[in-house]
């Protein structure tokens, strides 16, 4: 999820359309447009459920470390793990995840997609 002000949207989106192909919708409540003046700009989130302790684990010994769990999250989504990180979301974004909800990605279909691009 990426959360985006209105001055930094189509900054955001063009970035997004560059690396994916697609443009990210708003109505999915996965791209809100927050109100106000905040001066972060984008906030971006990687909400998941991981399945095994060492999935968190491994997350912190590179660097990402979880910044909620067991909470449910504002935008009615129910993960029990948050990490908010500019540089996962859009190494994910690179190996084929896309804002909403997706399913686990294979490492066998990341290694062919960089064969055919």
């Amino acid at each position: 999820m990426a959360e985006v002000l209105p001055a930094k949207q189509d900054a955001f989106k063009k970035e997004y359309s560059l690396k994916t192909g697609d443009d990210p919708v708003e109505e999915q409540g996965f791209f809100v447009g927050k109100q106000g003046t905040a001066s972060w700009g984008v906030d971006f989130r990687v909400f998941f459920e991981p399945k095994e302790e060492w999935v968190i684990e491994s997350f912190d010994k590179i660097g990402f470390k979880l910044t909620s769990s067991k909470k449910k999250c504002p935008y009615e989504l129910d993960f029990p793990a948050i990490i908010s990180s500019e540089e996962l979301f859009w190494w994910l974004v690179d190996y084929g995840y896309r804002l909403g909800n997706n399913d686990p990605i294979e490492f066998s279909e990341y290694e062919e997609n960089l064969k055919n691009n």
